[in-house]
């Protein structure tokens, strides 16, 4: 079957995607393997070790905040490390399914990082895997600001964001509107074989980059189309936010394995502390 040519989407809102903790597990999981990218499974390990930096020296347990926690992927490697670690995701299936299947000091609720009470106050805030880049412009700095009030004095937010740099950006402009094999995985409810087809296109005016990405089911040949928006922040002006809504960049690395930012780091890793 050519599945290019057989993929015929239907309209599906993100939420509808994102709401299915188990099938959103299976995609990324299977997405990861696939691309060979080791290092965002791998992104609790840096959180870690600043974890224990941060808590040298002092004589109660460093309280931290899992922001868009999802299904608990950071949640679970850090709580078994022995930290106490909330949670907070915007979809409440989310945040329950990470409440009833990841044990450890803590607990998850559901609450819009923007605008909502995030209670706390925390001594660490984590915004990982792209969190921020699910932030247009018109959103990124009342998150900001936000959480700066559910942060204890000095604490710290560390942010995890794309790097846009120059082969990420050429690839996005070859691949305009073509339909590229994004990843395949086992639905693990129906037990049906997935093929996610993607097209990526990026507006150099709004800074946004569109995902559609269709899920297509083998065996009965039907097709979901998934629009997923981000935008594409650039070191300075991620900087700028930062420094606007009370925070000071402490660390800015471009890599897990903390290697200082340049043009042609995949991320953009910030440590910011509340000033």
């Amino acid at each position: 079957m050519d599945i290019l040519s057989t993929a015929t989407p239907q309209s599906l809102f993100f939420e509808e995607y994102y709401k299915d903790p188990i099938l959103y597990k299976a995609y990324t999981e299977s997405r990861w393997k696939y691309y060979g990218i080791p290092d965002q499974q791998n992104d609790w390990i840096f959180f870690g070790d600043l974890l224990f930096q941060y808590s040298q020296g002092k004589s109660k347990d460093v309280s931290v905040l899992d922001l868009g926690c999802g299904y608990g992927r950071i949640l679970r490697p850090l709580r078994q490390l022995g930290f106490f670690v909330d949670g907070v995701d915007q979809v409440p299936s989310m945040s329950q399914y990470a409440n009833n299947t990841v044990s450890g000091k803590g607990a998850c609720t559901s609450a819009n990082i923007c605008c909502d009470e995030l209670f706390g106050p925390y001594d660490v805030m984590i915004a990982s895997f792209d969190l921020v880049n699910h932030l247009q412009v018109g959103e990124i700095q009342a998150a900001l600001t936000n959480c700066r009030k559910y942060l204890k004095r000095e604490g710290l937010l560390i942010i995890d964001a794309i790097n846009p740099t120059p082969s990420l950006m050429t690839a996005v402009c070859a691949e305009y509107q073509k339909p590229v094999l994004d990843s395949i995985f086992i639905n693990p409810c129906t037990k049906c074989r997935n093929i996610v087809l993607q097209k990526r296109r990026y507006d150099y005016c709004t800074q946004r980059l569109t995902l559609e990405k269709n899920f297509l089911t083998e065996d009965r040949e039907e097709s979901k189309a998934v629009n997923l928006s981000f935008h594409i922040y650039f070191p300075d002006e991620l900087t700028a936010y930062v420094k606007r809504s009370g925070y000071e960049v402490e660390k800015f690395y471009g890599d897990f394995g903390g290697e200082e930012l340049s043009s042609y780091s995949q991320k953009m890793l910030l440590v910011c502390k509340k000033s």
